[in-house]
């Protein structure tokens, strides 16, 4: 169960369709997960020169860690993952991915990495998968680099119960790992012992170490979130308070007379939408209209993405030979809503993308063509 040749075999005839983001949905989506889950448990070791990043699969955080670093190693045991990360972050100049064994790092430069990473992955990998990871990475951090790695605690959940747990958990525990770094070079700082998707059985744990010689490698310290489901809870209930989707979507089943404005607005233009991300995909089914073709900065995993909604996407370039009477642009993004907004503006086009900040009736003051 779980070792590195099943993981290769599950990951690489794996569907993908949502890129791995259906795997955020605990926390709303995956912006959440990392800024309410991910980053204020390693923001104090961003950012750093080099990351290395262990089983990356579609680029999830991947697209988070990337601003934080000057290199980016990404190395993964599926060649599906590692070439869809190529051609997702094609364009990003000092990103890397590799694909391994299943334990190796020969790719990975001595003393070249600043912070470790990984999440969401090696929870699925049984113990000789982390003890080879771990075996060398004290030789690839750097003087003062760090890990952080979330794994699977299931070995220490009682035998009886185990069966009944979820999530493809590997078998694995908090204190092997310990055990594991003492071994190899390495110390184990902190572990935080956390449920998954199973109750209250403490099935994953989320481990931070340092090499031996690091003045921080001090007894570990160790804790049991309970309430780490609860985290999850609160993300989804804020998110659902202002989610620019969910609003969408009530104002439209709720108000025709919303819908009725929506539809003059775009009566007689092509409409196209600029994004092709994780609101694009929530919203896309609850459109009350067709798309004529979607543009998006980061074309690669756009494309496959939209492949099977059979939208073509293209270079924002192509709006600049459209007509501004012919078009109305729909904008899916909300953190990158104002630059958008703005880059349309200037050229003229008709934005109707307003339903993100503003309420629908609301809508009536939308921009028109210039």
């Amino acid at each position: 169960m779980a070792s590195a040749s099943e993981n290769r075999t599950m990951w690489g005839t794996y569907h993908w369709d949502l890129a791995g983001d259906e795997w955020s949905s605990g926390w709303a989506t995956t912006q959440l997960l990392w800024h309410r889950g991910l980053l204020p448990r390693i923001a104090a070791f961003l950012p750093a020169r080099s990351i290395l990043e262990i089983a990356p699969g579609f680029g999830r955080c991947t697209q988070y860690l990337l601003p934080q670093c000057q290199q980016y190693r990404g190395v993964d045991v599926t060649a599906k993952c590692v070439q869809y990360c190529k051609e997702r972050f094609d364009e990003v100049e000092h990103a890397e991915f590799v694909e391994n064994d299943g334990t190796s790092l020969d790719a990975i430069a001595s003393g070249s990495i600043d912070f470790a990473f990984s999440w969401d992955s090696l929870v699925h990998c049984d113990s000789e998968v982390l003890k080879g990871y771990l075996s060398q990475l004290a030789d690839k951090l750097a003087k003062g680099g760090i890990g952080v790695f979330h794994h699977s605690n299931l070995l220490s959940v009682e035998p009886s119960l185990r069966a009944s747990t979820k999530g493809w958990r590997g078998k694995m525990s908090a204190a092997l790992f310990r055990e594991y770094c003492q071994m190899h070079g390495l110390c184990c700082i902190a572990q935080e012992i956390i449920p998954w998707s199973s109750g209250e059985l403490l099935t994953d744990c989320i481990s931070t170490f340092v090499r031996a010689d690091d003045p921080r490698a001090t007894e570990c310290v160790i804790s049991e979130n309970v309430s780490f489901l609860q985290e999850m809870a609160q993300s989804r209930a804020i998110h659902a308070l202002y989610d620019p989707f969910q609003r969408f979507v009530r104002a439209l089943e709720q108000q025709p007379s919303a819908r009725d404005t929506l539809l003059d607005k775009i009566a007689g233009r092509r409409v196209i939408g600029w994004g092709a991300g994780e609101f694009f995909e929530q919203v896309a089914s609850h459109l009350p209209f067709e798309l004529d073709y979607l543009v998006d900065k980061s074309q690669a995993g756009s494309k496959k993405r939209c492949a099977e909604r059979e939208l073509e996407v293209h270079s924002p370039d192509k709006l600049l030979n459209e007509k501004a009477e012919d078009v109305f642009v729909f904008v899916f993004s909300e953190r990158f809503y104002r630059e958008i907004f703005n880059a349309l503006d200037n050229s003229g086009k008709a934005v109707i993308a307003d339903y993100l900040y503003l309420s629908v009736p609301q809508w009536q003051a939308l921009i028109t063509p210039k």
